[in-house]
């Protein structure tokens, strides 16, 4: 540890620090942090491990995470300072690099600029390293507020990207050495297969995975499709089931919803992960609007619809066979006749491709975590 790391002993720390959009509450998320953890343990890294969070209540966490040691509150103050305590800090948050913004003045690329190398160019150089596993980078509406956003991943030793988009843009950015990997969810996927096989599928039950969203053209306008979807199908006599992967944050979206919906809401207080992965299991069909919709279901054999609300969806959906992609402008009638189409198939994954890369991966990152 180099003697130029901020503070003193009793705030220093010989770790690692995991980074992402971790205590929200998220399904997708908190599977991300839970898989990120276990797999380091399972490398063989004895030192602390620290989980970064800028949420509250994130009580939650260790009844869904083993192997880390404590979760630190990513203040104001804190996102300046905490990052130099560390010896590595790997992001294993999934989408957490990207901007929607369609303008941004000089003033504040400045400032995003300066706040960037305070907060990890100033940890590097005192000895602070940086990696990513798994991670998507993107979309962004401009040119700049690609550059800005990118800023902080320069400083990284290695990029390990779940997609071919995100691949192109490290390219732009990092100068050690990028890998195209996985979602860390696919760590799962031949447990789940075999999950799949103890349940049985109910042959008129369609699950409907909805959020919030507010960006882009769409926004939550594709719900407006999915209900009348939805009123298609039970009028043919479907089981349509509502669900929420975050349910704090969709809650504009679950308005939405027709009067009276039942709707499962991802509750991590009482919940666990194969408490989701058996829900889901159950569907002859799924329609979702979050991406790890599309791999929970496509690791299950569930025949999947993404409304490509992000571009991440139809990433995820390129990994499975019968699992397909619509735009979120779609009708509620294309929705509906895609689930017509996919009844009674199953999704299927090369699970032997999965198995190359995560070998690759766990190489990868023992490499890193040992250097």
């Amino acid at each position: 540890m180099s003697c130029l790391r901020f503070c003193s002993d009793e705030t220093s720390v010989l770790s690692l620090l995991l980074y992402g959009y971790f205590g929200h509450r998220n399904f997708g998320d908190d599977l991300l942090v839970s898989l990120a953890c276990r797999l380091c343990r399972d490398l063989g890294y004895q030192g602390k491990i620290d989980l970064a969070s800028d949420a509250r209540g994130v009580g939650y966490l260790p009844r869904l995470v083993t192997g880390f040691d404590n979760i630190v509150p990513m203040t104001r103050r804190a996102h300046r300072l905490i990052w130099g305590r560390y010896d590595k800090v790997l992001f294993a948050g999934g989408g957490t690099v990207f901007d929607y913004r369609t303008s941004m003045s000089p003033a504040y690329r400045l400032r995003k600029r300066i706040s960037d190398t305070v907060r990890f160019g100033f940890p590097r150089m005192i000895g602070t390293r940086y990696a990513s596993i798994g991670i998507g980078i993107g979309p962004f509406a401009t040119t700049e507020g690609k550059r800005v956003a990118l800023h902080r991943l320069k400083y990284h030793d290695w990029l390990s990207v779940r997609d071919h988009e995100s691949f192109k843009h490290a390219a732009h950015v990092c100068k050690g050495q990028n890998s195209l990997s996985i979602d860390l969810s696919l760590l799962e996927a031949s447990r789940l297969r075999e999950l799949a096989k103890e349940i049985d599928r109910k042959p008129n039950a369609v699950g409907m995975l909805v959020r919030s969203f507010r960006f882009g053209d769409v926004g939550n306008r594709y719900l407006e499709a999915m209900r009348h979807a939805a009123q298609i199908l039970e009028n043919r006599g479907v089981d349509v089931h509502w669900l929420s992967f975050q349910p704090q944050y969709d809650h504009a979206a679950l308005e939405m919803l027709p009067a009276g919906s039942q709707i499962w809401r991802w509750d991590p207080e009482t919940m666990n992960f194969d408490d989701v992965y058996r829900k889901f299991a159950c569907f002859n069909t799924l329609v979702t609007a979050r991406m790890h919709g599309t791999y929970v279901g496509g690791m299950l054999g569930v025949p999947t619809i993404g409304i490509e609300l992000h571009p991440k969806i139809r990433f995820a959906a390129e990994e499975f066979s019968n699992t397909s992609v619509l735009p979120a402008s779609s009708s509620g009638e294309r929705i509906a006749n895609a689930c017509f189409d996919l009844n009674g198939k199953a999704s299927r994954i090369d699970l032997k491709r999965i198995a190359e890369q995560e070998t690759r991966l766990r190489r990868q990152l023992s490499d890193w975590l040992s250097s």
